[in-house]
């Protein structure tokens, strides 16, 4: 049994044919017997291949079973060894023969090797791309534009070229490869691919080369949303005017519900208006009320902080604590006193202007109580010791001792001079005293009998209760 091994060209690998074979048009056939067009050349059997009978000289082309001059319109001249009628050329270029209209399977020489409009030329016009197979130049045609899954490479406008794989050092947007940076339709630069929107919702970033990137994040940067893409983000060194507030990498135009603005924060050597979920020290409502701002203190406007919240006045019930911060408290604490503005409006403060009672300012002690001189003027509802009634808003005050300037002590109030209302008052004294004197005398008669009655009467009228009094001051 005979057998043949055949490299095919177009399988690029060895092909097992254990009788009889044929080659036409770059493709092989196995046969159990060659066929009627295509005998045996070797009759001895050492040459397997059927080959063709050949045509007659006038009619050289075998189109289906018959010899003919020409191929017919649509089909192609193989010319080469097999001179048959071919659908195409395969890996060869159809030319259109010099000497008739009929085109030919011909390959390009090496002073013309392009192949365009049928013809093979040195270069191709400028309009047209040269297609090349990877890095080898092995079917050069001139065409218009690059077939599927190939890229323009327009590095050098000289040599437009159709590569199968842009090199890895360019750039690749839609189906051209770049040398140098993306095009303006699409100027976001992702790895070796140019987009016109960043995809899969990356970041669009300007580097200070002015090239545009696209990135999984901004990283220490922040991001505002595009307007006409909601999908798309860029990433900014510092918010814009528009959008001053930065919130979570984001620059928002106002802060989301729950966040408050903070001025006082520091980014990059400046401050920034910042959201926060919660403020240090105190909250301003701002814009209406409708946002809430973070602030080291309350403004003369919002004074007051309530929970730490910036008020212009304290809740019923609360008071305003004036004491080294305004803050609103349920109540003074015990070294302080509650000052009572108006009707509303109550503060603690650690020194009353006018008076204390009970702990709250007033402005004078009600008539029936005394005030007391010392830190302030505290009213009571009795004095220890002694006092002084003024005579002209009948205001008492309460006193350890009587002034130097007061010299009569009348029960526990002192008093400056004896007047007619102070005289009444002494009778009041004096007359149960001159009675006491009156009996002390009869009893005194009674036991001194023996003696004179004008040395008694004398004796009795000389008569003083002795109270004990200081020398600066007159008992009455």
């Amino acid at each position: 049994m005979l057998f043949a091994f055949i490299l095919s060209e177009e399988v690029n690998h060895w092909i097992y044919c254990d009788k009889f074979y044929t080659h036409v048009n770059g493709k092989y056939f196995c046969y159990n017997k060659c066929p009627a067009d295509y005998p045996i050349s070797d009759p001895s059997g050492q040459d397997m291949q059927c080959r063709w009978n050949p045509c007659p000289i006038d009619t050289p082309f075998k189109e289906v079973a018959s010899c003919v001059k020409r191929c017919s319109t649509g089909a192609y001249e193989l010319i080469d060894n097999d001179m048959i009628c071919v659908s195409s050329c395969g890996g060869k270029f159809a030319l259109n023969a010099s000497n008739s209209n009929s085109t030919q399977c011909l390959s390009c020489p090496a002073d013309a090797p392009f192949y365009e409009n049928g013809a093979c030329v040195a270069r191709c016009a400028s309009s047209f791309y040269v297609e090349v197979n990877g890095t080898y130049t092995k079917s050069l045609v001139c065409q218009e534009g690059c077939s599927n899954f190939y890229y323009i490479n327009v590095t050098n406008q000289n040599s437009k070229l159709c590569l199968s794989k842009c090199y890895s050092h360019h750039l690749i947007a839609d189906n051209e490869c770049l040398q140098y940076r993306c095009p303006p339709r699409a100027p976001y630069r992702d790895d070796q691919y140019c987009y016109a929107v960043c995809p899969n919702k990356a970041y669009m970033y300007v580097n200070v080369a002015s090239e545009l990137h696209c990135m999984p994040d901004c990283g220490k940067m922040m991001y505002i949303i595009n307007s006409s893409n909601e999908n798309s983000k860029f990433c900014i060194m510092n918010c814009p005017e528009e959008t001053p507030y930065y919130e979570t990498g984001a620059c928002l135009s106002r802060c989301t519900s729950g966040s408050y603005k903070n001025t006082n924060v520091i980014y990059r050597g400046r401050y920034i208006l910042k959201c926060q979920q919660s403020c240090n020290l105190f909250v301003l409502n701002v814009s209406n009320g409708n946002s809430q701002q973070c602030v080291d203190r309350c403004p003369s406007s919002s004074m007051f902080s309530e929970s730490g919240l910036c008020s212009v006045k304290c809740a019923s019930g609360m008071y305003e604590d004036n004491y080294g911060s305004l803050k609103c408290v349920p109540s003074c604490p015990n070294y302080m006193q509650i000052n009572v503005q108006n009707g509303n409006q109550k503060q603690c403060v650690d020194r009353c202007s006018g008076y204390v009672q009970e702990n709250i300012c007033v402005n004078k002690c009600p008539a029936d109580s005394y005030s007391r001189v010392g830190d302030s003027y505290v009213c009571q509802a009795k004095c220890d010791k002694v006092y002084v009634q003024n005579p002209y808003n009948k205001l008492k005050q309460c006193f350890n001792e009587c002034p130097s300037s007061y010299r009569y002590l009348v029960g526990k109030e002192c008093k400056d001079s004896l007047n007619k209302a102070g005289q009444t008052n002494i009778a009041l004294i004096v007359v149960p005293v001159v009675a006491g004197v009156v009996v002390l005398s009869v009893l005194a008669l009674c036991f001194y009998k023996n003696k004179k009655q004008n040395g008694a009467t004398k004796i009795a009228k000389k008569q003083k209760v002795n109270v004990n009094m200081p020398a600066s001051m007159t008992y009455v």
